[in-house]
Parts: C-alpha cells; sequence; structure tokens
C-alpha cells in the first residue's frame, strides 16, 4: 500500500470541518456520538415512550465502530429554477437537429488539431475587431456572433438585433460587465459541461441562441436592473434542464408562509400550519384543507407559474415549484414578494372560505445597481487591448494532497443543497422541506425505541401487527457529517442483532459526497456493490491535478506529511479503503492524462477514482430486507443510492420516480459586480449497469407508489400501508 495515498484518500471522507475525530466515550453527554445511541437505560433523560422490555439495544459500543467502506478498486488498464421568467427575457430552447451522443473514439485523434485551428480563429477575430470596449453595441453584437459560430460550428451568422448596428450607442459600463459575465458563463457550459450533446438529443437544447438572446435584450436595455440580468442568467442555466446546473447569487431577501402546501390529482392540499405564527384564531384550517386560489388565481395556475420554463421531470418540477408557492429566497433568483397575500381556502365541508394573509418578508440588505467600476479597462487604465480574467473556485482551496481528491471528485448534491439544509435547520419542525431530519412518513407501528432528539440522524424501531420488528432510518442528506456516518454504524449493527427488515427513507434528500454515500451502503451489504460508471469531461485543470497527485504521491516526504491526522482518522476505519493497494487510484490519474493526450476530452466510461464495486464494511453488516423510500426531490447521490442498490438487487425501492441529476458537479464562483455568488455544472455523465444514463431518467421504483389526496389528509396512512406491504412480503411471516 502506497502510504503517500492516505491524506488524499482521507478527504474524501469527511468535509473539511471534520478533519479531527476524537473517539466518543460512553457518557450522558449529548455532544457525544456514542451516547445519542445509547442504551436506554443509560440515558440521563426520560423517554416519553413505551419501551419493550425485551427489546435490547445496545448502542453504545466501548470504541466507536469503523465506519468507512471498503472498495473494490479497478485499474485503468485498458484506458478504456426559481423564478418564471418573461419570453422577452428568457433564452429560448430552440430544436435542434439531433447531435450523436458520441464522437467515434477513430475520429478523436483529430481534435487536438481542429482546437488549435478553432483557437487560432477566434483569435483572428479579436484582433481584426480590435478592443471591444470602444465598439458600439452593434459592432460588440457582431463579434459575439462571429466567436459563437467559431465555437459552435454553425455556419450561419446571426446579425446583431434591430436597433444595434454600428451606429448605435456604446454599450454602458454596465452592459459591458454583463456581457462579460454571460460570455464566461456561457463559455464554461459549452466547453465543460459532459451532459451537453445528451441535452441536444433528448430536448434540442441550443446554448447559443439562448446566449444570443439574452445578448440581444442586454444590449436594447440600457437601463437594465441587476435583478433582471440575474433573472436571464438563471434562465439561460435552466434551460440545460439539469437539476445539476444551478446559479445562485448574493441576497438576503426572503418571504415566507407559515404553512406548507402539496398536491395530489391536480389539487393542492394544506400539509402543515406553523401554529406559532398562525394559530387557529387567526386561521381556522388546518390538515387536509385544500387551497382553491392563491393570490387571485387558481391554485394550479400558480403552481405553474413557479415552475420552471424549460420543464425537465414533471413531478419534481411540480414538487418544488409546491414548495415555492409558501417560501421564496432571492439567493437562488426568485422574486421575492411581500406585503398581503389572498387565499381562498376549501374546508372538509366543501364551504370555501376567504383569506387574507401577510407575507414574512425580510428585505434585502445587499445593495443593487451599484455603478461598476471598469477597473482595468482600456479607458481607466490607459493601455490599450490590456484586460485581466480571473476564474476562481467556489469553494476555498488546501494545500498539499488532501486538497487534491476535492478537486478532482467535486460534489454530488443539488447546487442549493447546503441551502436547504441551512432552511431545514432554521425550521426544524418541518417534515416537509429538503433534508429535514424527520419526514412525514409516518410511524410505522408501535414504537419500541427512538433515538434521542439530540441525535442529529433519526432511527427508530417500530413493531408491525404480526410483531415483526422493523428498523427505520432517516438519512436527510449525504453531505459527509462524520458525526452522523459513526452513528449510522452504531444504529446498523445493532439493527442487524434486533430487527426483521429496515426501512431507509432517503425521501427530499438533496444529495451530498460520494464517499460519505460509498460509506453508508458498505454497512448495508454483505457482497461487493457495483457502482455506476461515468463518462469524464476534461480539461487540463484536470490533468494538472492528476500529475500533481501522481508526483506529490511519490514524494518521499508525503508519506510523512498528514501521519498525525491518519492517527487520528483510525477510528473511522479509513484503512479499509486501500484494502487493495493504491495502484488504482494512481491509474486513474493515468487514465485522465492518457484521455487528454489522446485528444478525448470526452472520455471514455471508467469508474470515478478506480472505484469499481462497494466492498462490504469489515464489521457493519446489514443484512436483512431493506425497502429504500425514494421520491421525485431525490437528487444526485439521492438517486445514485437506489441506483445502485437497484442495480444490485439489494433493496426495494418504493415511491416515485428520482430527479434524474445524474452525474458530478464542479462549482465556480466568478469574480463580478452583478450579485452571481456562484454556479455550477455537470462534468460527468453516468451510464448504470445497462448502460442507461441516470441523467433526467431518475431511478424507477420497484414498488410505485404516488401520494394521494387522502394521504394528504390523513396522515399518509395508504402510503405507511403500502410501505408496510412492500416490507412485510420480504421479512420472515412470524416474529423471531
Amino acid at each position: 500500500m502506497n502510504q503517500a495515498l492516505l491524506p488524499i484518500i482521507l478527504a474524501a471522507a469527511l468535509p473539511s470541518s471534520a478533519q479531527r475525530v476524537v473517539t466518543p466515550v460512553v457518557s450522558g453527554r449529548a455532544a457525544s456520538p456514542a451516547a445519542l445511541v445509547a442504551p436506554l437505560t443509560g440515558m440521563g433523560w426520560s423517554p416519553s415512550f413505551s419501551v419493550s422490555p425485551a427489546l435490547s439495544l445496545n448502542l453504545a459500543p466501548s470504541v466507536v465502530v469503523p465506519v468507512a467502506p471498503g472498495v473494490a478498486l479497478e485499474a485503468q488498464g485498458s484506458f478504456a429554477p426559481g423564478t418564471a421568467v418573461s419570453v422577452d427575457a428568457a433564452p429560448a430552447v430552440v430544436p435542434a437537429a439531433a447531435a450523436p451522443a458520441e464522437v467515434p473514439a477513430g475520429g478523436m485523434g483529430a481534435l487536438s488539431l481542429k482546437a488549435a485551428a478553432l483557437e487560432a480563429g477566434v483569435q483572428d477575430a479579436l484582433q481584426a475587431a480590435g478592443p471591444v470596449e470602444k465598439a458600439s453595441a452593434g459592432d460588440a453584437a457582431e463579434l459575439g456572433s462571429e466567436v459563437f459560430r467559431l465555437l459552435t460550428g454553425d455556419g450561419t451568422v446571426v446579425s446583431a438585433a434591430a436597433g444595434q448596428g454600428s451606429d448605435a450607442p456604446a454599450a454602458t459600463p454596465a452592459q459591458r460587465k454583463m456581457l462579460q459575465a454571460l460570455d464566461q458563463i456561457a463559455t464554461v457550459y459549452l466547453e465543460h459541461y459532459a451532459p451537453l450533446d445528451w441535452k441536444r438529443t433528448r430536448f434540442g437544447t441550443d446554448l447559443r441562441q439562448g446566449y444570443l438572446k439574452i445578448r440581444d435584450a442586454v444590449l436594447a436595455r440600457p437601463g437594465i436592473k441587476d435583478r433582471e440580468f440575474q433573472v436571464m442568467l438563471a434562465g439561460f442555466v435552466h434551460s440545460l434542464r439539469d437539476y445539476h446546473a444551478g446559479i445562485l447569487f448574493y441576497s438576503t431577501e426572503r418571504a415566507g408562509l407559515p404553512f406548507t402546501v402539496m398536491g395530489a390529482g391536480g389539487k393542492y392540499f394544506i400539509v402543515r400550519v406553523d401554529r406559532r405564527k398562525l394559530p387557529s384564531s387567526r386561521f381556522p384550517y388546518g390538515i387536509g384543507d385544500e387551497i382553491v386560489e392563491f393570490d387571485g388565481v387558481p391554485a394550479a395556475e400558480a403552481v405553474r407559474a413557479l415552475m420552471p420554463s424549460f420543464p425537465n421531470s414533471p413531478r419534481t418540477d411540480e414538487r418544488m415549484a409546491e414548495m415555492r408557492l409558501t417560501s421564496r429566497v432571492g439567493q437562488a433568483g426568485m422574486a421575492v414578494p411581500q406585503g398581503p397575500v389572498s387565499l381562498k381556502v376549501r374546508t372538509a365541508d366543501g364551504a370555501v372560505h376567504a383569506v387574507s394573509l401577510e407575507w414574512d418578508y425580510k428585505p434585502e440588505a445587499v445593495p443593487r445597481d451599484v455603478p461598476v467600476r471598469e477597473g482595468l479597462s482600456p479607458e481607466s487604465a490607459g493601455q490599450d487591448g490590456f484586460g485581466v480574467e480571473v476564474r476562481v473556485p467556489a469553494r476555498a482551496r488546501r494545500s498539499g494532497l488532501r486538497s487534491l481528491l476535492d478537486r478532482l471528485v467535486g460534489t454530488f448534491s443539488h447546487p442549493q443543497a447546503r441551502l436547504f439544509r441551512d432552511l431545514a435547520a432554521k425550521d426544524a419542525d418541518n417534515r416537509f422541506r429538503i433534508g429535514s431530519r424527520r419526514s412525514y412518513v409516518p410511524e410505522l407501528g408501535k414504537v419500541l425505541w427512538e433515538i434521542p432528539e439530540q441525535s442529529p440522524i433519526y432511527a427508530a424501531v417500530y413493531e408491525d401487527d404480526a410483531g415483526r420488528r422493523i428498523g427505520y432510518l432517516r438519512v436527510p442528506d449525504y453531505m459527509g457529517e462524520q458525526t452522523h456516518i459513526q452513528i449510522i454504524a452504531q444504529v446498523l449493527m445493532q439493527f442487524e442483532q434486533v430487527t426483521d427488515g429496515l426501512v431507509l427513507d432517503q425521501i427530499n434528500n438533496p444529495g451530498g459526497n460520494m464517499f460519505y454515500m460509498y460509506a453508508l451502503l458498505s454497512m448495508m451489504t454483505d457482497k461487493p456493490l457495483v457502482v455506476p460508471q461515468h463518462r469524464l469531461l476534461i480539461n487540463e485543470s484536470d490533468a494538472f491535478l492528476a500529475g500533481q497527485l501522481l508526483d506529490q504521491a511519490s514524494a518521499p516526504e508525503a508519506a510523512d506529511e498528514l501521519a498525525d491526522e491518519l492517527e487520528d482518522m483510525e477510528s473511522m476505519g479509513i484503512m479499509a479503503m486501500l484494502g487493495r493497494g493504491s495502484d488504482p487510484v494512481l491509474d486513474y490519474a493515468r487514465f485522465i492524462l492518457s484521455e487528454l493526450k489522446a485528444g478525448r476530452r470526452f472520455t471514455g466510461p471508467t469508474h470515478l477514482f478506480g472505484v469499481r464495486a462497494v466492498d462490504p464494511h469489515p464489521q457493519v453488516r446489514y443484512t436483512k430486507p431493506i425497502v429504500v423510500l425514494a421520491n421525485e426531490l431525490d437528487f444526485s447521490a439521492g438517486d445514485f443510492f437506489p441506483a445502485i442498490m437497484q442495480d444490485n438487487g439489494r433493496a426495494v425501492i418504493l415511491g416515485v420516480k428520482t430527479a434524474g441529476a445524474g452525474g458530478g458537479v464542479k462549482s465556480v464562483e466568478l469574480p463580478n459586480q452583478l450579485g452571481i455568488a456562484e454556479f455550477s455544472y455537470t462534468w460527468t455523465i453516468a451510464q448504470r449497469a445497462n448502460g442507461d444514463p441516470i441523467e433526467n431518467l431518475g431511478v424507477g421504483p420497484d414498488a410505485p407508489y404516488q401520494l394521494t389526496a387522502d394521504d394528504l389528509r390523513s396522515g399518509f396512512s395508504g402510503y405507511k400501508k403500502a410501505i408496510l406491504d412492500a416490507l412485510g412480503g420480504l421479512m420472515p411471516a412470524a416474529p423471531r
């Protein structure tokens, strides 16, 4: 085993905020992971539920169980949306001829020559145009059209917008900054977005037309506001129909209403009311009552208005719009209302009642439309043709070997995952939020045991009508928290002894960290679980990082660089990840270099970091039947987890199709003066064991169940029955 690679592997299992591990000691302190899952009799608190004396959950081993997965590492020998955007502001998706899904391998060797010719053509166009800052709006538009013609290979030339000829007024400083930002964002998606050919084939997506439409709209509005431009950018990104492609803005503005709505059968029902903010005396309506009208329009129309202009998965789009109906966040590019809002509510007796509420509005603290500073433009610097371009990663860099893995992997989460988690933490009693500690899944029987409230992870043991014991584990996200995976390991080790089956609840899951997901998978099996392959869209930065990995891993001093941290991490069982040696990880780096050298920026299928299969955990192996609850708000790692369980026949997936966010994600922080915080793009596209992509297709259930109006009125009783029926068919007929 190459010790130099240990620090690299360690970085994958934990976020930067959880790099030091203190082995928990069994005690009564709530902060201790061991204490959180200690036996009920050993805690200093009084449970409010009845505990069966026959049930013994000894959930506090004297040493925290190692929790990292073993993995089968494969050498690469063969190298084988938030605002309804108006039509004039939104980029259009123009049907285009279906592009082939991939370029034949035999012709890829010529791409480097084509790239060189393309670069020369763009340089010639820029030199011929002269300093664009001094050009008129029309001339700048013509240059943009020519550059995009070269980039896309489109033989047609799009003229400048009407009225923007060479004699038109020069663009304002703000317009120039907007066009600069638009160019940079569009370039990232054209050059680094892995599923682009898939989107062209499936949807006819035409990024060039969307770019040109926004460019012309910006040039046509000399007084354009920052918020208008932000809405245009959000529409451009959403036109990819990719839940990983997102853009966030610097904004503190938000508004909410203290109730939650969900739809079923074309109607929309109240499923939660925050009585602390909306007492019955003021709002005598509750769970199961129907919202007929919202702010003067039919409820269905109000929900549709909040769906993206470019539909992706209809059920996911609708569920997201239902959440936005009563929760608006400026950071996500949403229009944030304030003042009164009118409702019409139909109660169980059929009567319709008019109601007026007030948005709980938090004003914007970030100033908008501040005059831009030209900086090092020719006019201010006095140096004709001089300019500076800066690109900064969204997350702070870390030095040394530890940073390389994170920078090469990216994330497997919705771009708003951390925003979702923050909102869920501030609204802890709301079980309908994405990433909530507890979900709306009802209790599945008599409660025999549940984890203390202090635990960040919820788990319980129920007894069904047949006397069988059902373990329940809520996985709100895969964000990679060290304490969470420690608690889960202890819970599952004991569930193996005392339960007959397990319900793993991952509904409303925004995704997270690939290695955290692998760690959890390793504890759910006694056989290796094969994982999806990925095709990567790589560039010189990936090659640079791969070269750094090879170089630093071979350095004599690398083995000692983080020896102290390795000792601290031993309790996490990370050593298991290197059970088959580190060579496959190095081979993965060589694969990236080899593919790029051969001219294949879009690589052939491979396993990320050589992880071909997740091996069973050396100590924690849950082997009983499992039902995984999935829904349309499961993104990224929330897609991959049920896909892997389903492809390996390890669990029954119950619910509806997942969102279909099927790849790895990278984020870009763009220095700008327009309030743009960061944007994200998909740099890999995954394919399952049968060859199907996860992107847009999601993971279909083995046991389909769509929530009904009766579920929303009756506390999800039908959903509960479906879960128990599915698991009951897998468990022994009689209790042990």
